[in-house]
């Protein structure tokens, strides 16, 4: 975990993340095919990897953690301002007309604020950037 790798001391090692975002045609692959086509690549971006001694090789699969843009599924995507007075919405997952990223997110919020004030009056509406 994150607590336990910043809490030792590294000896002068390397710890490397490789996060993969809409990874569904890799989700089959075994561990030891990751590896292989991991360190492959490293060694072909960074030619020094080749001589590194990896000591641990983790897998995590979270096909859930990712919003899945499908055609069409623009249309599902929600507003930050409901019909429901008072209540809004925010997340990557609404209408922010960007793909569902932490920028979106931040859209979204800054979005849903904007509603709010201007539901609340207070004055000028804010957009997505927040001004």
């Amino acid at each position: 975990n994150d607590t336990d790798l910043k809490s030792r001391d590294d000896g002068g090692d390397q710890h490397i993340v490789i996060s993969l975002s809409g990874a569904w045609d890799w989700k089959d692959r075994s561990k030891q095919e990751l590896r292989a086509i991991f360190t492959a690549e490293m060694a072909r971006v960074f030619p020094e990897a080749q001589r590194a001694k990896i000591h641990k090789f983790t897998v995590v699969k979270m096909l859930e953690a990712t919003f899945r843009v499908v055609p069409g599924s623009q249309k599902s995507r929600l507003s930050q301002r409901t019909p429901l007075p008072g209540f809004y919405l925010a997340g990557d997952w609404t209408d922010t007309g960007w793909p569902s990223t932490m920028e979106s997110a931040v859209r979204s919020g800054n979005l849903a604020a904007g509603y709010i004030a201007e539901d609340m009056g207070a004055g000028a509406k804010l957009g997505a950037d927040g001004q």
